[in-house]
């Protein structure tokens, strides 16, 4: 009987011992709160040759610094690294557009949220240029010298602007780091006047001038006398063709155009012409000498010779 009851207190008693220690493990675990913490702790991509590029986090921007003269991707992918237990949004190595202004959203344990925006640096150093010329002429090539230009025509521009702003687009004849000559062209808004000079050249631009931009040279070139043409006579009118670039006499003045021609190797006679883009008139005067041979015409345009009538074999002569 005895021994019954001893067994019955010592269930109880470790039921209760047990229990002792049920309520003593509850009493004792503590409930931590969850994580606040919602932070980027590192992003990276890779440039065009595969070299890891950290980006900077500075506040609530993701800024990027993308090498100068690479290519800048339409797309990248991440590698991010995120706060402890915290969840961002887009994942890290999901692809994303490269451009700015793009946001991720970093979400803590405890619900709380940052939001981060992608920032791209201008990493292209600054350029700079000089006018390589004394002068420079309406229909002519410009040459600029500088650095730091890029080498590439579809994001290297030049552009004259005139004082209203009105910009012209020049086209490119040549281009490297270091310089780029481009054509002038004939016909500007202004035609010649001062005009400030434009270089866009990646993300870079810079303005420069303003710089005069002159009339275009005249040259007429070699002037032809048609092979049929040996004899004329005195009021007879002879025409030649000359290869002056279409639409530049209309700079020049309408005095002080002549052709100075060789009755001897030592006498001269002035004798006024008509001159149009492709052809100069002469007519032969009442009082020129009779059988005189003429083998050389200078051309003059403001009393400045500007061509030269090519000597043939058999240079025309006068007849009655």
């Amino acid at each position: 009987m005895q021994k019954e009851i001893f067994k019955h207190k010592l269930l109880v008693f470790n039921y209760a011992l047990a229990a002792l220690l049920l309520m003593l493990t509850y009493s004792c675990k503590k409930k931590y709160p969850d994580f606040p913490y919602n932070e980027i702790e590192k992003f990276s991509i890779k440039d065009v040759s595969g070299i890891e590029l950290n980006a900077a986090i500075q506040g609530k921007n993701i800024i990027i610094y993308w090498p100068p003269f690479q290519d800048q991707p339409d797309s990248i992918q991440p590698q991010i690294a995120v706060s402890d237990r915290a969840i961002i949004t887009p994942k890290s190595d999901s692809k994303i557009p490269f451009k700015e202004g793009f946001s991720y959203e970093v979400k803590a344990q405890n619900g709380s949220i940052n939001t981060y925006t992608l920032k791209i640096a201008n990493n292209q150093p600054l350029p700079y240029f000089e006018v390589n010329e004394l002068v420079i002429n309406l229909n002519r090539s410009m040459s600029l010298l500088g650095d730091y230009l890029i080498p590439d025509a579809t994001q290297t521009a030049v552009y004259l602007v005139d004082k209203n702003k009105k910009e012209t687009l020049l086209i490119i004849n040549s281009i490297s780091n270091n310089g780029v000559n481009v054509n002038i062209p004939l016909v500007l808004s202004q035609d010649t006047s001062h005009y400030h000079i434009k270089v866009i050249t990646g993300k870079r631009n810079l303005t420069k001038g303003p710089y005069y931009i002159d009339r275009p040279l005249l040259a007429l070139g070699t002037v032809t006398l048609p092979a049929d043409v040996l004899t004329v006579k005195r009021g007879q009118s002879i025409v030649f063709k000359h290869s002056a670039t279409p639409g530049t006499l209309k700079y020049y003045a309408q005095t002080g155009r002549y052709a100075s021609v060789a009755i001897t190797s030592r006498i001269t006679r002035n004798v006024p012409m008509q001159i149009t883009d492709t052809e100069i008139t002469l007519t032969i005067p009442q009082d020129f000498p009779l059988g005189a041979t003429y083998g050389s015409i200078s051309f003059l345009v403001e009393d400045k010779a500007k061509g030269t009538w090519q000597r043939r074999t058999s240079p025309f002569t006068v007849v009655q």
